[in-house]
């Protein structure tokens, strides 16, 4: 009986060890992350100057939202001549609820991000945003 309890002890010992081990791990990697740095965005998100170009460079290759068919099929056609109007008439943007807008849910979403298979950096993300809070306009 004695034995017994003595090998429980130690394997207490060693599962708090283990334990405290895991959390400190843990909190140094924390502390080890990689601070982005903040996006320099002008005061008034311009949808011609800010917006587009993130459409141009992640958006608007053949077979995604280029090319006049895509609005047949249901999909906006960010191209810059059709971007804006495609982007309000398939109710893609809520300026009332920013966060909310399908545009935006669709860049932050994990299950069905766009674009496919890649993540928009955190700048480009809150271009998009910002440009919606301050009322989404063809500026």
């Amino acid at each position: 009986m004695i034995k017994l309890r003595k090998y429980f002890v130690q394997w207490l010992i060693v599962i708090f060890l283990f334990s405290v081990s895991v959390l400190f791990s843990c909190s140094h990697q924390q502390s080890n992350r990689i601070v982005q740095a903040p996006c320099n965005l002008p005061d008034t998100v311009s949808f011609k100057n800010d917006v587009v170009p993130v459409f141009e460079l992640s958006c608007n290759e053949a077979g995604c939202h280029s090319g006049t068919n895509t609005s047949s099929r249901g999909r906006v056609n960010l191209e810059p001549a059709y971007a804006y109007n495609d982007l309000f008439k398939q109710h893609l943007i809520d300026t009332l609820n920013p966060t909310q807008s399908q545009l935006y849910q669709r860049l932050v979403s994990t299950s069905s991000s766009m674009p496919p298979g890649i993540y928009l950096d955190n700048c480009s993300i809150q271009t998009i945003l910002t440009w919606i809070e301050q009322g989404a306009k063809n500026n």
